[in-house]
């Protein structure tokens, strides 16, 4: 997830669980990609080590009261 500093600074402030409270002007990205291994474990793990593979999606958020 990515935030300029409006959101970064109500996030550290603690904002509420709501987005509606959120300050004007925050804006958060949120990109996802396919998880893909990047290498197979030599000994018995719950989940490989993955990374972020091909893109599958993008969000965006404004807070824009105007």
């Amino acid at each position: 997830m990515l935030a300029n500093p409006v959101m970064i600074k109500a996030y550290a402030e603690g904002i509420p669980e709501m987005a509606s409270h959120s300050p004007d002007g925050a804006k958060i990205a949120k990109i996802l990609g396919k998880p893909k291994t990047i290498m197979p474990a030599s000994f018995s793990t719950e989940k490989p080590d993955e990374a972020s593979g091909a893109l599958s999606a993008v969000g965006l958020m404004e807070k824009d009261t105007k």
